[in-house]
């Protein structure tokens, strides 16, 4: 096994404090996202359209959530519809969009953040081949 050094949050180290075996608990805990964010990126294929994850993407750059209120998305695209016409900019229905975002599990909206956040971390690629795996038709 590797041996690093890791920088952890207050939350983190919270959690791993009460553990006889904080490397044990550490890697138990990773497997176990590894785990639900596999099925996560998998269950989240063709739930929205180009378009809808488009918008999901648009309205989330520069935004910071806290992985345990990622659902809070919901939120940002109902003001983002309200406030911005984000709905309107990527022709979506926006009780549609919300009927999909009301039926997704945490493990799906921390995805989903992720996937924004990695458009973002590289936003020079192409924003239609990006959302193109994850779209439906």
């Amino acid at each position: 096994m590797a041996n690093i050094t890791v920088r952890m949050t207050p939350q983190v180290e919270k959690h791993l404090s009460d553990t006889k075996n904080k490397s044990a608990a550490a890697n138990q805990a990773i497997e176990c996202w590894i785990a639900c964010e596999k099925v996560a990126r998998r269950s989240l294929v063709g739930i929205f359209t180009a378009n809808e994850l488009k918008a999901i993407i648009d309205i989330l750059n520069g935004t910071v959530i806290d992985y345990a209120y990622a659902a809070s998305i919901q939120h940002e695209f109902e003001d983002a519809c309200t406030f911005d016409g984000i709905d309107k900019k990527w022709e979506l229905d926006k009780d549609s969009t919300l009927a999909k975002m009301a039926k997704l599990s945490l493990p799906e909206w921390i995805v989903l953040y992720q996937v924004a956040r990695e458009f973002w971390e590289n936003p020079e690629q192409d924003l239609d081949e990006y959302v193109r795996p994850w779209g439906s038709k």
